[in-house]
């Protein structure tokens, strides 16, 4: 487990957007820094419930456009 979320990456990634959202849609955190490190919190500062996760980050590797998408799960 770890308590921190990071994208990990050997090049640079253009035009990177990581957002996270919460079950119903709502962005939570948002950042265009490709070494940003997620700790859990809303756009507030405030800890985020426990529950499970969707994350989308979209960048251009190569000329050619990527995303990825997937699930984290928050337990305390």
């Amino acid at each position: 487990m770890d308590d921190v979320f990071q994208v990990k990456s050997d090049c640079r990634l253009d035009n990177f957007s990581f957002q996270m959202f919460n079950r119903w849609g709502t962005s939570l955190f948002s950042s265009e820094d490709q070494n940003f490190t997620w700790l859990g919190l809303d756009q507030k500062g405030n800890l985020v419930e426990m529950g499970t996760y969707f994350y989308k980050i979209s960048f251009f590797l190569s000329g050619e456009k990527k995303e990825v998408t997937g699930f984290v799960s928050i337990v305390y």
